[in-house]
């Protein structure tokens, strides 16, 4: 569910920058037809429905993701909005209130996120159920309408015209409706059943239902609604007299009636912003064709530009290769108690400093890491407890990262890499909770760091990599696939064929005989051309007499 909540959160502010924009469109384009501010708000629909977008350079939504799945984990929590400016006053806040506390068992952020998503369901249930009441006590109202003609309906508890329900709209209509204004009347709702809006009003509603805690969306609604009907009232007036559009104001006049609430579904003929329509009705010019061809232009160029996603510098590193394009020896190990987890002293503390981090001491005791300088020690992560650090410099800025492997977690337990970029006072976390634990080993053959990836909380190893970033994040860069430990360790290989059977591991040979076996035995990391494909078989250097 607080995943759920985050995705939406996410679109919902991406849609928040499009409604800003259509708010600026609205103000630049009052000549063009009102439909154009109707198809600008259609922009914001499709931003809000869609679960995918393309990227593009033009694209002008600030972040694609402003707050990662990954905050809840963080030991440095922290958003990314896309404008540095909004950054660096928001991300300062939410690290003094929300980071994790020295030793604890869980981060702040998992238990307000999850407070926080069971508030949207509440909200979000408790609109639909509005709705459904207010459509159920409306149709109860004028259950015993008397049809007019057609889909034209009159009855005596109609307050004012309205289109009312979704696969066959009908109209209703309150007998108070004098002649004079019944033409006008009738014109306008069947308008708005040709236009769709008896769709699209609450599809809207639907998705405010949604993002209701969003309120740039709830502004959006509102004008959406008042376009709505300004369309119409163009669409019927555009072949009207100065002295028919006086006649249809008065009949919007006459029939308009104060709402105190936002309705879902009814699409009433005088029910918003009567003042505005008269005024629009009154002045109404048809614009000139270039005015309508540069708002159509206008409409696309904000589609292209609001429904796709801001490039991402992506690295695509070759097997094998050093992402970060530094040497395997400018990994340094600190310490690695994995191997041998007694060692570990839980009530010690391990001291470093850097020749890249002058005045700088980078302390750990088990459960955390500090960096202590003359003036001041600053909590860096935590872990239950921090297993081992090197030091690499995985971002290319020539100043080496902390690269750790810890463990955390409430409940469910799990073992991740965390890299603190301590130049720059950020944090990355390599997890994958609940579905496989991560940890780092020093490949003694090259001194590269590597990243283990085991099914979770199991000893099946999943896949072998190392460490790149992309995306801004943290990620895995698979080298071998599909290994189990006892593969690693001893591998039992038979010759089943007529021919003499050669394998080759490394520098060694063995050669058997049809019919014969061998054990091979290996240790981690040593063995790299025995590996599973993706059906279990295993896969070795071979030839044959």
């Amino acid at each position: 569910m607080s995943e759920l909540f985050l995705e939406i959160v996410n679109r919902s502010i991406a849609a928040s920058w499009i409604v800003i924009a259509v708010l600026i469109l609205r103000f630049c384009l009052k000549k063009a037809p009102k439909w154009v501010n109707v198809l600008l708000w259609g922009i914001v629909a499709v931003r809000l429905i869609f679960p995918f977008s393309i990227e593009s350079a033009l694209s002008l939504i600030p972040s694609a993701e402003t707050v990662s799945p990954s905050i809840m984990m963080e030991t440095a929590p922290s958003v990314q909005t896309g404008v540095p400016a909004l950054d660096q006053v928001i991300n300062p806040v939410i690290d003094h209130s929300l980071s994790p506390a020295p030793g604890a068992s869980a981060n702040p952020l998992q238990i307000w996120i999850s407070v926080m998503a069971a508030v949207w369901l509440a909200g979000a249930a408790a609109l639909l159920l509005y709705s459904a009441i207010s459509y159920w006590r409306l149709r109860r109202r004028v259950r015993e309408a008397v049809i007019l003609r057609d889909n034209i309906y009159q009855s005596e508890n109609a307050g004012s015209p309205f289109v009312l329900g979704i696969i066959q709209p009908k109209i209703y209509l309150p007998y108070s409706v004098d002649s004079g204004a019944l033409a006008y009347v009738i014109a306008h709702e069947q308008a708005h059943i040709r236009r769709g809006d008896h769709w699209w009003k609450p599809l809207a509603f639907l998705l405010l239902t949604v993002h209701w805690f969003n309120p740039l969306l709830w502004l959006g609604y509102i004008l959406l609604c008042r376009d709505i009907e300004l369309a119409c009232d163009e669409r019927v007036i555009r072949e009207m007299g100065n002295e028919q559009r006086a006649d249809y104001t008065h009949a919007l006049v006459s029939c308009s009636v104060s709402r105190r609430s936002i309705a879902a579904c009814p699409l009433a003929f005088g029910e918003v912003g009567i003042k505005e329509r008269v005024k629009s009705v009154m002045n109404y010019k048809k614009p000139a064709f270039w005015i309508v061809l540069a708002s159509v232009v206008v409409c696309a160029v904000a589609a292209v530009c609001f429904l796709t996603d801001p490039k991402t510098e992506r690295s695509s590193p070759s097997v094998g290769d050093n992402v970060s394009g530094l040497g395997p020896a400018q990994t340094e190990k600190w310490f690695d108690y994995l191997e041998n987890p007694e060692e570990m002293n839980w009530d010690g503390r391990l001291e470093i400093a850097l020749p890249e981090y002058p005045g700088v001491t980078f302390r750990w005791y088990p459960e955390k890491m500090e960096a202590v300088t003359e003036n001041e020690i600053t909590p860096l992560y935590t872990g239950m407890p921090i297993w081992n650090t090197y030091f690499c410099d995985l971002t290319g800025d020539g100043l080496p990262e902390l690269c750790s492997t810890i463990t955390f977690g409430s409940g469910i337990i799990d073992s991740r890499v965390i890299v603190y970029d301590y130049a720059n006072g950020a944090s990355y976390t390599l997890e994958d909770r609940g579905k496989y634990d991560y940890s780092l080993r020093l490949d003694e053959s090259d001194g590269s760091l590597c990243v283990v990836q085991r099914a979770y909380n199991s000893g099946d190893i999943a896949a072998v990599g190392e460490l790149f970033f992309s995306d801004s994040g943290l990620h895995l860069q698979v080298i071998k696939t599909n290994f189990e430990t006892h593969k690693f360790t001893s591998v039992t290989i038979r010759n089943y064929g007529e021919d003499t059977l050669h394998i080759t591991i490394g520098s060694d040979e063995t050669a058997l005989s049809t019919g014969d076996e061998t054990t091979l035995t290996y240790a981690a990391f040593e063995v790299r051309t025995i590996r599973l494909s993706s059906f279990g078989e295993l896969s070795y250097t071979v030839a044959y007499d």
